[in-house]
């Protein structure tokens, strides 16, 4: 398996194989999270409006096309360094 070695690009499969990450949802409940926490993790995983909160995550992911239309041209979502990942649940969402 070929090694990928930009950390801000979508690794390859096995890539983070035995690597702690953190997955940061989004939410209410993150206005009062200790961000100092994920100080030290090697992959942060962003879910949704999470982006905002974790600009330095190395992945973005939703399964909501309706975030996308809603967020896609936000300054912070566009300036987001890290992989974007839409998973569509639905074709019918893919237009």
């Amino acid at each position: 398996m070929e090694k990928n070695t930009n950390p801000r690009s979508l690794p390859s499969e096995g890539a983070w194989a035995g690597r702690p990450a953190i997955v940061v949802g989004g939410g209410p409940s993150l206005v009062a999270f200790n961000w100092s926490a994920l100080a030290g993790v090697p992959r942060v995983i962003a879910i949704n409006l999470a982006y905002r909160m974790v600009p330095s995550a190395d992945v973005f992911f939703t399964e909501d096309a309706r975030f996308v239309a809603r967020y896609g041209n936000d300054p912070e979502f566009v300036a987001f360094k890290g992989a974007k990942v839409l998973h569509l649940l639905d074709d019918a969402y893919y237009p």
